[in-house]
């Protein structure tokens, strides 16, 4: 994805010592109990709503939560009925699972470094949520065995009676960062990365996107292989899945972190760095100290340019068998329609030998939001049938 500024750290605020207004409840919610540890009972009342959430899109989805309800846990109206607008796509993308690699046996949600506030009837939790999605069947017995991804939160609670009920929850991300598997557009607290169309060429004619059942194409190879030193695919993907839900403290964190990741990775697999600090552009690839790097560093378009037409690192293709450590650059259709410019960066970290169009068994891992090992058909799903999707071999050795 672009990105121009660093990544905030979560927000934590203490709210307003004035008594909140509490909203009508969902008729089918019963307030929960609140002892005498509010914050104790809050996190417990965040764990159910997160591990519920998880569970929806799983087999182990609980089955007393009617069609209408997303949680167990007491919500205000008018957050129940915001939660019931997601119910139709996560049931969708859970049946649409069912019998292929990316189905899901069950969730493990765990809560990170949380924050509670409480003032007077209101409460905020700030906290990180890592969630491990537990697949139902693998390819291999060494093959991942679940997607992993952790997003902070800040999730917003009144007081009403005896108990709490929950109001909001909110990801503090960017506005264009992708959602978690078990969301559906979120509220994000962050804005949208800006960005430079003027400065970014449309991609080239002759680069054409990817889909189950394509016909094979590729680009035409160079002469020269990544100036002769092929990258090492098995060190890329093990830099991939160390950093997958961490920051390597080497490198300058953003917003939205995608671009940075994989270009993180490649250097990881052997990719040379390419120039300087001074006039920048496509021709470059470099990060020189933690706070100076190229544009191609870190934006997905000029990083896709700077790979396939200025250096011929990447080879683009379409129906043929993706390799761990190729990269995949999606142009999302913002409006309904791609914009032949690229959005989004992953790395391509499993895939069984001879599989080309079973994108449940190509599993993906990128920042922003971070997720490790998501199943490439998920990733379509959510995304919409507009996404354009464009696969490029980055002429590792086999992996």
């Amino acid at each position: 994805m672009h990105f121009f500024r660093k990544r905030s750290r979560p927000r934590v605020a203490v709210l307003t010592a004035t008594a909140a207004v509490v909203a009508p409840l969902c008729l089918t919610a019963v307030a929960q109990a609140a002892p005498a540890d509010d914050s104790g009972n809050l996190l417990a009342l965040t764990q159910q709503y997160l591990q519920d959430r998880a569970s929806r899109v799983t087999d182990s989805r609980p089955a007393a939560l009617a069609s209408s309800a997303l949680t167990s846990v007491a919500a205000t109206s008018p957050f129940s009925a915001r939660l019931a607008t997601e119910i139709p796509a996560l049931d969708r993308l859970r049946a649409r699972t069912v019998g292929t690699y990316a189905q899901y046996r069950n969730a493990q949600v765990d809560l990170v470094s949380p924050t509670v506030t409480v003032t007077g009837d209101t409460a905020r939790v700030s906290v990180q949520e890592q969630t491990r999605l537990v697949f139902a069947k693998r390819d291999t017995p060494d093959s991942a065995d679940a997607t992993h991804y952790q997003v902070p939160h800040v999730l917003d609670f009144q007081r009403h009676g005896a108990g709490w009920v929950l109001a909001s929850d909110a990801l503090d991300v960017p506005a264009d960062a992708l959602d978690p598997v078990p969301y559906v557009n979120p509220v994000k607290l962050q804005p949208a990365t800006p960005r430079d169309l003027a400065r970014e060429t449309s991609i080239p004619k002759d680069v054409k996107p990817n889909s189950p059942g394509a016909q094979p194409y590729s680009s035409a190879p160079p002469a020269s292989i990544n100036g002769g030193v092929p990258i090492d695919r098995q060190a890329a993907v093990r830099y991939a899945r160390t950093f997958a839900l961490s920051y390597n403290p080497a490198y300058e964190r953003f917003g939205n972190d995608c671009t940075n990741f994989a270009s993180q990775v490649m250097r990881a697999g052997g990719w040379p760095d390419v120039g300087r600090p001074g006039p920048d552009g496509d021709d470059k690839w470099f990060q020189y100290n933690v706070v100076s790097h190229s544009r191609t560093w870190a934006i997905a378009h000029e990083f896709f340019f700077f790979g396939y037409l200025h250096s011929k690192r990447l080879r683009h293709y379409a129906g043929e068998t993706p390799l761990i450590a190729d990269l995949i650059f999606v142009d999302w259709a913002w409006g309904g329609v791609p914009d032949a410019h690229l959005d989004h960066t992953m790395i391509i970290t499993e895939n069984p030998a001879g599989n080309i169009n079973d994108w449940s068994r190509i599993k993906v891992t990128y920042h922003s939001t971070d997720q490790d090992n998501v199943p490439l058909n998920v990733v379509s799903d959510k995304l919409g049938q507009g996404a354009n999707w464009y696969f490029t071999d980055t002429r590792g050795l086999p992996g």
